[in-house]
């Protein structure tokens, strides 16, 4: 197919020095993640961890405590209340775990403090990452 002869192509070039595709890319993602890094640093009234990745264009956080119950119900509550939008990690998790202090992935209802953790996505243009720190300091 046209698409596959494109991305074959893609490759070629990418591993005989002729397109910077992913060096650049990875250039600008790092650029970005570090970006918003420094936006979300500037919230510990909301995040009480920030894990910074590697790689890739997802950030986690972890919330500080809060009186809502999840993190769905708190994704639900930003992007309702000042519209910003993040992922509650427990998308991607099954609904009967949760993460406990000490013990990750403890079924509900052992001991331990409830963890929440939110994902975001910061492969996004820079002013608009700028933006999301602004909204998330005045919360």
């Amino acid at each position: 197919t046209p698409q596959q002869h494109a991305v074959a192509e893609m490759f070629q070039r990418t591993f005989t020095d002729q397109s910077s595709f992913f060096p650049d890319t990875n250039a600008e993602f790092k650029r970005l993640r570090d970006t918003f890094v420094k936006e979300l640093q500037t919230c510990p009234h909301l995040f009480k961890n920030i894990y910074n990745p590697s790689a890739g264009y997802f950030i986690t956080t972890e919330l500080t405590p809060t009186s809502l119950s999840s993190d769905d119900a708190w994704c639900r509550w930003l992007i309702e209340n000042h519209g910003v939008a993040s992922i509650p990690c427990t998308a991607f998790t099954d609904e009967r775990f949760v993460f406990r202090e000490g013990k990750e992935k403890q079924v509900m209802g052992g001991k331990g403090e409830e963890r929440l953790f939110v994902r975001w996505a910061c492969c996004k243009p820079e002013d608009m990452l700028k933006k999301v720190g602004e909204v998330l300091r005045g919360v």
